[in-house]
């Protein structure tokens, strides 16, 4: 697959599992959370091929009827805009969250900023 149709798969991913926040101390944060591994896998995949560097931790482990849950996340402020840069164009639902975090990126103001990411959340 070609890095265009990677990252048109990645903007989909973040629109319907992604989280993109900013914290109260101003960590910022995109993250996707899903039972399928290889999903969570590919999304730090297509992160590496756009120099954004980013983990996998598991949430939970299976239990019963639910299954093992993974998380990806970009957390340091260069990946994070490495990723917006590259994806933002193929949001829609997450389009506004991108917005605000690229605001802050780029002035570092965050104080209002939180509240509207919250909102938006």
């Amino acid at each position: 697959m070609k890095l265009e149709e990677q990252l048109a798969w990645l903007g989909g991913v973040l629109d319907g599992e992604g989280t993109l926040t900013i914290s109260k101390s101003g960590q910022f944060e995109i993250s996707v959370g899903n039972t399928n591994l290889t999903i969570v896998e590919n999304v730090i995949s297509v992160g590496a091929s756009i120099e954004a560097r980013g983990g996998i931790t598991t949430l939970s482990e299976q239990r019963g009827n639910c299954k093992k849950a993974y998380r990806a996340a970009f957390t340091s402020g260069v990946s994070v805009s490495s990723v917006l840069a590259s994806v933002c164009s193929c949001l829609v639902t997450k389009y506004d969250h991108a917005v605000v975090l690229n605001r802050v990126l780029k002035t570092g103001v965050f104080d209002e900023d939180i509240e509207e990411i919250r909102y938006l959340n």
